[in-house]
């Protein structure tokens, strides 16, 4: 796995695969299941992979959620 830089919150996620399915998507945080140690906010950087190999990110997160998506819909059947 690569990043691309920029932080991406679950909830972008879950809506985004909501689309995807068609589905309204209803998100509730459950305070009990909230930890004060977890790190809010997590951001990789790809900035060595890009020097050392000139990569750049070109496929979205939004593509590679629907592609994820027809994968499994085609191991279904």
């Amino acid at each position: 796995n690569v990043c691309s830089g920029r932080a991406v919150s679950m909830r972008e996620i879950v809506e985004e695969i909501g689309r995807l399915v068609g589905r309204p998507v209803e998100l509730r945080e459950d305070p009990e299941r909230m930890r004060p140690v977890d790190t809010p906010i997590v951001v990789g950087d790809a900035a060595l992979l890009a020097r050392d190999t000139g990569w750049r990110q070109t496929v979205p997160l939004s593509k590679t959620l629907h592609d994820l998506y027809e994968y499994f819909l085609s191991k279904e059947g």
